[in-house]
């Protein structure tokens, strides 16, 4: 079980990264988790510097989009087993696929799953990404701010140290 949740960790951040706009930057333990990345803008650059509310207001949200991704993650998985195709397989040619120079080592029987489970896959991606773009809203949050502070995360140490300090406190308070 241990082995089928790591390469599920492995397929949704291939298939997350490529297909959404924003990241979910903390797991329940509190430690940055292998999710979602930003968007990377290069014209308007990265801001490094937020309050400490803004932060605040970004962890608070970003618990309610894990929420969110979790509940997507498993709809994800349970298309995949309803094409009788195993997790770990449907990985392997999702990899296999993604190689452009590997050949994908599959019958005619397993492409067919895996291309039923892929398209499932996809519109419960779109449905996720969605539902976590109004969670944001909902929240009170612009998708533009928080998309800058998680790039910041992603990308400064500082705004990292500020997160984690921010987090600290609350467990304190908790």
């Amino acid at each position: 079980m241990k082995m089928m949740k790591e390469n599920m960790c492995v397929f949704f951040s291939m298939l997350i990264s490529s297909c959404f706009i924003f990241s979910g930057a903390f797991a329940q333990e509190q430690q940055p988790a292998q999710e979602m990345p930003a968007p990377a803008d290069a014209q308007t650059g990265s801001q490094e510097s937020f309050s400490d509310e803004d932060i605040q207001a970004f962890i608070d949200v970003n618990e309610k989009v894990m929420e969110v991704q979790k509940a997507g993650e498993q709809q994800m998985m349970e298309a995949i087993e309803k094409e009788d195709i195993p997790v770990d397989r449907f990985n392997e040619i999702l990899m296999a696929r993604q190689q452009p120079d590997q050949e994908v080592d599959a019958t005619p029987e397993e492409l067919a799953a895996f291309s039923k489970a892929a398209e499932k896959v996809m519109e419960v991606q779109k449905d996720l990404e969605a539902k976590a773009i109004k969670t944001i809203e909902d929240q009170g949050m612009k998708m533009e701010k928080y998309q800058q502070i998680m790039m910041a995360y992603q990308q400064s140490p500082e705004v990292q140290q500020q997160v984690q300090k921010l987090m600290g406190n609350a467990d304190k308070d908790n």
